[in-house]
C-alpha cells in the first residue's frame, strides 16, 4: 500500500477542491438590510423572512445573483475557475474574502505531518496533534491540528482550532471538524465532509462567518458533489443568507459542467427553490459560463430565469405572475450582474 505521504498529497488536493468550492460563499447577501445572527453568540442564527420571495422585476436580480452566488457580490464562478486552474485565482482576479479563506486553509493544511511510520505492523490508526503558526509578519497567529486516519478502513477525521491564524492578509478564527473515507487501494477519496462552527475570515475592514457543513461526494476522477446546508453572514452589513441542501453537481478536467439545485434565503425577501434546467458549462480559462439555464422559483410559481449566453454575456427574464411567460430583460454583461 502507498504511504501515508501518498495520503497527505491527495489531502491537499482535497481541501483545495472544498475551500474553492466556499470560496463561492463570499460576503455579502443580496438585498440591502435583513437580519442577521447576533455577535459574540456560538452559532449563528438565521433572522431574515423565512417564507418564500414574491419575485418581482425589481428583485430578481438581488435574488438570482444572491442564490448563484450564495449572497456574493463578485464573480460567482470564480471558484469553479480554480478547479481546473488554480493560478487563476493567483494572477490579479479580484479574489472575494473567502478565496482568500480558501488559500488560507489549503496552507494550513498543507503544514500537517502524514509521514508513514517506520515500523510497518504499527496499529492501523494514526494520530496527530500539533501546532501550526500562520506566516503573516508580526501577527502571524496559529491552529491547533488534530487527525486520526485508519490505514485498514480509509477512515479519517480531524479537527483545526483557528486562533487567528493568518496567512496572505487574510486571518482565521475559530474551529473546523472534518471526517470522510478514502480507498486505501486507489487513494481517492469517496466522501469528505467539513463542519464549521461559528468560523469567521478577516481581511482588511472585510468580515465573514460561516455555520454550518459541506459534504463532497467524489463519483470519479473528475466528478464531484457537493451538498450544503449552512449560514453565511457579512458582518460589516450585519445580515446573514442561508442555503439548504444546496447542491452543486461538477464534473469535467478540462471544461467544467455544473448543475445546482437547493433552497436559498435572502433576509430580505424569503427563499427560493432553484432548479438547473440546461447544465452550466465553464470552459477551460474561463471564470463565467458560456451556456446553461437556471430556474428560481418562489411565492405563487413567480419566477427568474437566468441564461448563460456565452462567457461575457448572460440573460436575466422574470415571470412575476407565475403563469410560465417570462418577460425578456436586456441581456448583460456577467461582471455587471453580479
Amino acid at each position: 500500500m502507498a504511504t501515508i505521504m501518498r495520503k497527505k498529497q491527495n489531502l491537499w488536493v482535497l481541501w483545495i477542491l472544498c475551500l474553492s468550492a466556499a470560496g463561492l460563499i463570499t460576503f455579502g447577501c443580496g438585498g440591502g438590510g435583513g437580519g442577521g445572527g447576533g455577535g459574540g453568540s456560538s452559532h449563528l442564527t438565521y433572522s431574515g423572512i423565512s417564507t418564500p420571495a414574491e419575485v418581482t422585476d425589481a428583485n430578481a436580480q438581488t435574488l438570482v445573483a444572491g442564490a448563484v452566488d450564495v449572497g456574493s457580490s463578485s464573480n460567482a464562478f470564480l471558484g469553479i475557475a480554480s478547479l481546473t486552474d488554480e493560478n487563476q485565482t493567483e494572477n490579479g482576479l479580484d479574489q472575494p474574502l473567502l478565496v482568500g479563506v480558501t488559500r488560507a486553509f489549503k496552507n494550513a493544511m498543507g503544514q500537517i505531518d502524514f509521514s508513514p511510520a517506520e515500523n510497518e505492523i504499527a496499529a492501523a490508526i494514526k494520530t496527530g496533534d500539533e501546532t501550526i503558526v500562520g506566516s503573516c509578519p508580526g501577527n502571524p497567529g496559529s491552529a491547533r491540528v488534530r487527525v486520526s486516519v485508519n490505514d485498514k478502513t480509509g477512515a479519517f477525521s480531524g479537527s483545526i482550532a483557528f486562533r487567528g491564524y493568518c496567512e496572505e492578509g487574510v486571518s482565521i478564527s475559530g474551529d473546523t471538524n472534518f471526517s470522510g473515507v478514502i480507498d486505501v487501494y486507489s487513494l481517492e477519496f469517496d466522501w469528505f465532509q467539513l463542519s464549521f462552527d461559528y468560523i469567521t475570515g478577516t481581511s482588511g475592514s472585510e468580515s465573514v462567518t460561516m455555520d454550518g457543513s459541506i459534504r463532497y461526494d467524489f463519483i470519479n476522477y473528475d466528478s464531484v458533489s457537493v451538498l450544503m446546508t449552512m449560514m453565511v453572514r457579512d458582518n460589516s452589513a450585519g445580515k446573514t443568507c442561508m442555503v439548504e441542501n444546496y447542491r452543486m453537481d461538477m464534473s469535467g478536467s478540462y471544461n467544467v459542467e455544473m448543475e445546482i439545485s437547493g433552497r436559498y434565503y435572502d433576509p430580505d425577501y424569503g427563499y427560493v427553490d432553484i432548479e438547473t434546467m440546461e447544465t452550466f458549462v465553464v470552459m477551460n480559462g474561463d471564470d463565467n459560463p458560456s451556456s446553461g439555464v437556471l430556474v428560481l422559483t418562489g411565492k405563487d410559481n413567480s419566477s427568474a430565469r437566468l441564461t448563460a449566453l456565452s462567457n461575457a454575456q448572460c440573460r436575466l427574464e422574470v415571470d412575476e405572475d407565475g403563469d410560465g411567460d417570462f418577460k425578456i430583460s436586456d441581456d448583460m454583461n456577467w461582471d455587471g450582474f453580479y
